[in-house]
């Protein structure tokens, strides 16, 4: 059978294609090196690697998309066909989000972690050691001291106590006595009995009270300052001591001198001004005056329950005195004389008052003088008072 140029020329024609689909093209994506392989699990540094050429005639090749990172930051894949892209792993996370860590000593919760993202700020810093609250101790003189802050870590200790404590309670004190024979010392196992309150007043308060009795018998006021006795006691004080002041028994007597020619004789207005100095030197030396208004003397008769009041007139300047000087002031002379008039002229010349003398004391109405003193720093509300016996 004869077959004709044209149907012979569409042969060749298909026989030629066949051969150069088989020659030259291929099947998509084969002549590059495949799609992309996705990265290694947990590789830190790469994702998966793409293809690297495009096959002729084929689709553009797609990396595998690698998975993701379990500890490095993300990286693209290789580039696989004409834009293979590799695998592109999320967000590395770090890892486990980092637990914060607590601070240092005495700080609260630590900062936020740096660790992977964002690190969490840890369950709760523990502040180290127990945060330190505000130091504690026992005070020895001066105001109530404040408590530290509590610590802010997790435990912290609560301080306990403060710098400072409550005065008169912490420590030992100086109550300085500046008077005349009415306070000052004598023997204990004197004939006539005598006796001073100033001696007996240690014995109303516990040990934390040292007693400095600087009384002595036939001075004024005026005389005791210039003296040196007042400079005496002062350069001894210490700030949170006691001066308790009493005169007017010699600074009333009109008819007496010292051997240098000076009168015992002060007048009530020059009195007030050597009281002054009496409070305004203690304080200058943060210490706490007290004026002590003078005990009345003897003067009664017969079985008298009313006495005499001869030295009221200088009870009145300390009161006047500690009033313009807002200073504490215990009214000894209105509690003695309370105390003669109820037991009577008989009683206080037997046993009160010394034998055949009207001014001083033996050891019973000393001890029971001593006894009001202690009572008056209680009525004040003053910090001595904690140390008061029972």
């Amino acid at each position: 059978m004869r077959i004709g140029i044209p149907v012979l020329t569409r042969i060749a024609v298909l026989l030629m294609g066949a051969l150069l689909s088989v020659a030259v093209g291929c099947a998509p994506g084969e002549e590059g090196e495949g799609a992309g392989t996705g990265g290694a699990a947990g590789n830190p540094t790469s994702g998966g690697t793409g293809g690297t050429t495009v096959g002729s005639g084929g689709l553009s090749g797609t990396g595998g998309a690698g998975p993701s990172g379990t500890g490095g930051a993300s990286f693209d894949g290789g580039v696989g066909g004409t834009l293979g892209s590799g695998g592109t792993g999320p967000a590395a996370t770090g890892g486990s989000t980092g637990a914060g860590t607590g601070g240092g000593a005495g700080t609260g919760g630590g900062a936020a972690a740096t660790g992977g993202r964002t690190g969490s700020a840890g369950a709760v810093g523990t502040g180290g050691a127990n945060a330190m609250g505000g130091r504690g101790g026992s005070a020895t003189a001066g105001r109530a001291g404040s408590g530290g802050a509590a610590g802010t870590g997790a435990g912290g200790r609560v301080a306990t106590g403060g710098s400072t404590g409550s005065a008169g309670a912490g420590g030992p004190v100086t109550v300085f006595i500046a008077s005349d024979s009415t306070a000052s010392n004598y023997a204990a196992n004197a004939a006539n009995m005598q006796a001073g309150w100033g001696q007996m007043l240690a014995g109303y308060f516990n040990t934390q009270v040292r007693v400095s009795n600087q009384a002595i018998g036939g001075r004024s006021s005026r005389r005791f300052i210039g003296e040196g006795r007042l400079t005496t006691i002062l350069n001894a004080m210490k700030p949170g001591d006691y001066l308790l002041v009493q005169f007017g028994t010699n600074d009333g007597n009109m008819n007496a001198t010292y051997a240098d020619g000076e009168p015992y004789y002060v007048s009530t207005t020059e009195f007030q001004t050597y009281m002054e100095q009496f409070i305004d030197g203690a304080r200058g030396k943060q210490g706490i005056p007290i004026l002590v208004t003078p005990p009345p003397r003897a003067s009664c008769t017969g079985d008298s329950h009313s006495f005499g009041n001869g030295l009221l007139g200088y009870s009145n300047a300390m009161k006047t005195v500690a009033t313009a000087k807002t200073a504490a002031l215990i009214d000894l002379n209105a509690k003695t004389l309370a105390y003669i008039n109820m037991i009577g002229c008989i009683a206080a010349k037997a046993d009160f008052y010394l034998l055949n003398d009207g001014t001083h004391f033996q050891q019973g109405g000393a001890r029971i003088m001593a006894g009001f003193v202690a009572d008056g720093v209680v009525e004040l509300g003053l910090p001595l008072a904690a140390y008061r016996l029972p």
